[in-house]
């Protein structure tokens, strides 16, 4: 099976990525974009090198959590949200072209549920889940 982790540098995706490394019958290959030196994110995707295959399960597990309240809420959605949903749709289309693949997202209880102290960690979860959902939806009617 050919696996992609994105964000396997973090907690969770090092730990997905230490898990895969386990089953002698994957490929593996780890993407993780870190913060820009002036602080900002590199969100745009359209310079990552895709080997030459397709992908049977991308894991999305990019992503981070603080606890304040005074957490900017735009860059909380860049790294937790919009990386994933642009990285989601730049490749779905391929799985839906080969009608197989397996995209995963790694959310956390907060997607479920609002959380005190964890407001922008939380709309960036719950956004995650409904994106998750809508392109459930999406590559059953193709």
């Amino acid at each position: 099976a050919n696996v992609l982790v994105i964000g396997g540098s973090g907690f969770v995706g090092r730990h997905i990525v230490d898990a895969f490394r386990q089953v002698s019958n994957i490929d593996l290959t780890v993407s993780s974009h870190r913060p820009t030196k002036d602080g900002g994110l590199k969100l745009d995707f359209s310079d990552f090198v895709f080997p030459d295959r397709s992908f049977d399960l991308i894991v999305n597990a990019a992503g981070y959590g603080v606890v304040k309240t005074e957490t900017d809420p735009v860059r909380m959605m860049a790294v937790n949200y919009f990386g994933a949903a642009q990285f989601s749709h730049a490749i779905v289309a391929s799985m839906k072209g080969r009608r197989e693949g397996t995209i995963l997202f790694v959310s956390s209880q907060a997607g479920l549920m609002g959380v005190y102290g964890f407001g922008a960690y939380s709309a960036s979860k719950f956004a995650l889940r409904g994106l998750a959902e809508s392109l459930a939806m999406e590559v059953l009617f193709v």
